[in-house]
């Protein structure tokens, strides 16, 4: 197939897309989260998890993707919902954070903002949504 330049490369780029569009619409999009509504805190934040992400992340340690649900905007850009790959250490019942992502909108819409890297490794307490949710994974791994 010869393909020729023409008008600053529009037939080009033209072929080229036609070309590979039947490749584009076969690769799988991702699957929408399958979001288990865990529980919600006495402010009214409601907190969900992926079971489908929750992967060993080391020989006592489980990841596993957290969706916040906000009752009241709040931390300055408005933030309606985050989403949060938590990582919790079974051995020494502790949790951190590994990326978060801080959305203007409910269930993951609106403009959304990365958060900045790792958190510190927090002690879970008994009784909290923590608690559930590391009582929930660890027994997975």
């Amino acid at each position: 197939m010869t393909i020729t330049l023409q008008a600053g490369g529009r037939l080009l780029a033209r072929a080229v897309g036609v070309l590979l569009l039947p490749a584009l619409l076969a690769v799988p999009l991702p699957a929408a989260a399958d979001w288990l509504r865990l529980g919600a805190t006495e402010e009214g934040d409601v907190h969900y998890v992926d079971v489908d992400t929750l992967r060993v992340s080391g020989p006592r340690r489980v990841q596993i993707m957290v969706r916040i649900e906000l009752a009241r905007p709040t931390w300055g850009m408005e933030t309606r919902s985050i989403r949060v790959l938590v990582e919790h250490d079974c051995l020494l019942r502790r949790q951190r954070s590994l990326q978060a992502t801080y959305f203007t909108g409910p269930n993951l819409g609106g403009n959304a903002d990365a958060g900045r890297g790792q958190g510190v490794w927090t002690d879970v307490q008994a009784g909290t949504l923590g608690s559930e949710l590391q009582g929930l994974v660890c027994r997975y791994r």
